[in-house]
C-alpha cells in the first residue's frame, strides 16, 4: 500500500475512499474524504459530473458523508479527484458521528429494498436523494407478474406513474393520500374491459378517473365547461354516498344530493333524440317502491304576479293519482275544452259556491236522464331504459 504522501503527482494514483465532511466554502461541489491509500490522510476531493454545462444545466450528485468512493490524484498533479460511490460498508463504523448506521440490510439495499424481490437480481435503475425522492425504472419480470413503469417519487410519497405492466397500463398521478387521477392507455384490445361495478380498481382501455377522499372541485373562471359523450354510452351523475361521512347535521340535507343550480340564468334539460321507437322522453322519478315522504314538487317564488308553470303538449295531457287529487288556487279556476268536458265519480259529486252558480248550455239541461255514460281516461304507461332499479354502472 501506498503510504507516502510525496508519490502523489508523480504517477497516477486510485484509492478508495470515506466520505468525511460536504462542508464546502468554494460552493463547488468538493468534499472531504479519508484516502484509504495514505493511511489516514484525509484530502480534498473534487467532485467530477458526466455532464455539465457552465450554465443552469448539469447533473449533480455529490456523495453522503460516510460513503465509500472511488477517487484518483491523476499524473501531475496533486488534486484528487471523485470517480463513483461505491456500496461498500465504511471500514471503521462508528468513527465517524454522520456515518451510515450499522444495519442488516447492506447499503445498496436501504436505497431501494425491492431491487432484488423479484429474480434475486437488480431490475431497478434509479436515482433518488437521501429522503427516497427521486426516479425509478422498474423492469421487473417473473413467471406471475411484471413491473414495468417508470416513476417520479416525492420524499412524502407523492407519485407520478408511467405504467407498462399489462392489467393496469396506465399514468396515475398519485398524491400519496388517497387521491389520484388514472388515464388507462389502449391495452390489448378486450383483454382488460371490467366495468366499475365489477371492479373500482381496474380501468377500461383509454379511460381517465379522478379518485379522492377530499372535495373535489373544477372551476372555470372565464370560459365554458363543457362535459360531451360524443359517440359512446351514457353520462351519468350518481351520488351513492350513505352519509357516513356527512359533514354536518342535520343527517337528512348534507349528504346523498345531487344539486343543480343557476345563479343568473336558465336551467335547461332538454331532449334532441333520433331514437328508433322514441324521439327523446324526460323522466323524474321517486324510485324506490317503499320509501316514505316521497315528493315531487315544482314551485315558484316570485311576487310580481308573472311567475309561471306552464305544463304544455302538442299532445296529451295525462295525470293520475293512486289515492287524491287536490287542485288549489288563490283565485279563479279555469277550465275550457274545445270539445266535451265529461266528469264521473263512483261515489258523490259536490259542488258548492259561495255566490250565484250558472249552468248554461244548449236548448235543454237534464238531469238525472242516463246520458252522460261512463268517463274512461287513457292513462298510459312509460318505462325508463333503466326501469325501476335506476342507474346502477356503481
Amino acid at each position: 500500500m501506498i503510504t507516502d504522501i510525496d508519490y502523489v503527482g508523480e504517477q497516477t494514483l486510485v484509492s478508495l475512499a470515506e466520505v468525511r465532511s460536504r462542508y464546502d466554502p468554494n460552493n463547488n461541489g468538493s468534499f472531504v474524504a479519508k484516502i484509504f491509500a495514505l493511511g489516514d490522510y484525509e484530502e480534498i476531493i473534487n467532485y467530477v459530473s458526466p455532464y455539465a454545462t457552465g450554465c443552469a444545466g448539469g447533473f449533480v450528485a455529490v456523495p453522503e458523508v460516510g460513503m465509500v468512493v472511488m477517487v484518483c490524484s491523476p499524473m501531475g498533479t496533486s488534486e484528487w479527484y471523485y470517480l463513483g460511490t461505491t456500496f461498500k460498508e465504511a471500514p471503521e463504523p462508528g468513527s465517524n458521528a454522520n456515518a451510515i448506521p450499522d444495519s442488516h440490510l447492506k447499503v445498496m439495499e436501504r436505497a431501494d429494498p425491492l431491487n432484488f424481490a423479484a429474480r434475486g437480481e437488480p431490475m431497478h435503475y434509479f436515482f433518488k436523494g437521501k429522503s427516497g425522492a427521486g426516479l425509478l425504472i422498474s423492469e421487473e419480470y417473473t413467471p406471475e407478474y411484471f413491473n414495468r413503469k417508470v416513476e417520479l417519487q416525492s420524499a412524502a410519497g407523492k407519485r407520478i406513474s408511467l405504467i407498462d405492466s399489462p392489467g393496469i397500463d396506465s399514468i396515475v398521478l398519485d398524491s400519496g393520500n388517497n387521491s389520484r387521477i388514472t388515464l388507462s392507455n389502449m391495452g390489448t384490445p378486450g383483454a382488460y374491459w371490467q366495468s366499475p361495478s365489477k371492479s373500482m380498481g381496474m380501468l377500461p382501455p383509454a379511460a381517465i378517473r379522478v379518485d379522492t377522499t377530499g372535495p373535489q372541485l373544477y372551476l372555470n373562471r372565464n370560459s365554458r365547461t363543457d362535459i360531451l359523450v360524443k359517440d359512446g354510452v351514457d353520462l351519468n351523475i350518481l351520488n351513492n354516498s350513505g352519509g357516513n361521512n356527512k359533514w354536518a347535521e342535520p343527517e337528512e340535507e348534507h349528504y346523498g344530493n345531487v344539486n343543480i343550480q343557476s345563479k343568473q340564468r336558465d336551467v335547461n334539460i332538454l331532449t334532441r333524440s333520433k331514437g328508433v321507437d322514441t324521439n327523446g322522453r324526460i323522466f323524474i322519478e321517486c324510485l324506490n317502491t317503499e320509501g316514505k315522504g316521497q315528493v315531487i314538487e315544482i314551485e315558484t317564488h316570485g311576487t310580481g304576479g308573472d311567475c309561471f308553470i306552464r305544463i304544455k303538449s302538442t299532445g296529451k295531457v295525462e295525470i293520475s293519482s293512486e289515492e287524491d287529487m287536490d287542485i288549489k288556487c288563490g283565485k279563479n279556476l279555469n277550465i275550457k275544452a274545445m270539445q266535451g268536458i265529461n266528469i264521473e265519480a263512483v261515489k258523490g259529486v259536490k259542488i258548492k259556491s259561495g255566490e250565484n252558480m250558472y249552468l248554461d248550455g244548449g236548448s235543454d239541461i237534464r238531469l238525472n236522464e242516463g246520458g252522460a255514460g261512463s268517463v274512461n281516461p287513457e292513462i298510459t304507461d312509460s318505462v325508463s331504459y333503466y326501469g325501476a332499479s335506476g342507474v346502477t354502472a356503481y
